[in-house]
């Protein structure tokens, strides 16, 4: 079963609507809170060259990222789906509430 992991910023107010949101619609996810030394939050920014948040991995288990799904600041990329890297996917959207229905629908 794939799982959801957010990467989450302290305050964030996107960052906690979704979270309020996949719960609404009962779907189950794990979450980190990226601070200055996360190296997770860093790789993954550097991945997809952004750093807005929230940033949602999509995980075939727990070591294997299948996709990314994040807000972009990039006009080209929305709506896309992005070759990140042999195995990744990335979906980018303008908005919190694209990407929560892309979540909350896929």
């Amino acid at each position: 079963m794939k799982k959801i992991k957010l990467l989450l910023l302290e305050g964030c107010q996107r960052c906690q609507r979704l979270k309020e949101e996949l719960g609404k619609n009962y779907i189950h996810y794990e979450y980190e809170v990226c601070k200055s030394d996360t190296e997770i939050c860093d790789s993954i920014e550097n991945l997809i060259n952004c750093s807005n948040y929230p940033i949602v991995l999509k995980m075939i288990n727990n070591t294997f990222i299948e996709e990314i799904a994040f807000i972009t600041d990039v006009y080209e990329d929305i709506g896309k789906t992005l070759q990140i890297n042999n195995k990744i996917r990335g979906k980018a959207f303008h908005s919190i509430d694209k990407l929560i229905e892309y979540i909350i629908n896929n």
